[in-house]
């Protein structure tokens, strides 16, 4: 699963591109809702702000992750 909240730190036009190649395309991708990927049907995207600490809470209720990989700045 990828999560980001996709903001303009740098070109969000790189962001969806990358996404775009794992099968989400930018008209799948809202808020708190799961985009499942077109071709590779392991990849699941959401874009949310990790420091909306509620929804954050509730994703890792829903999926119990073994492995969390912060590439965040």
């Amino acid at each position: 699963m990828g999560v980001d909240n996709n903001n303009d730190y740098y070109a969000v036009n790189f962001k969806y591109a990358r996404l775009n190649r794992l099968g989400t395309g930018k008209e799948d991708v809202e808020y708190n809702i799961i985009a499942k990927s077109k071709i590779n049907d392991k990849f699941e995207f959401i874009k949310l702000n990790l420091g909306d600490t509620e929804s954050s809470a509730c994703l890792f209720e829903k999926y119990h992750f073994y492995v969390v990989c912060n590439l965040g700045a």
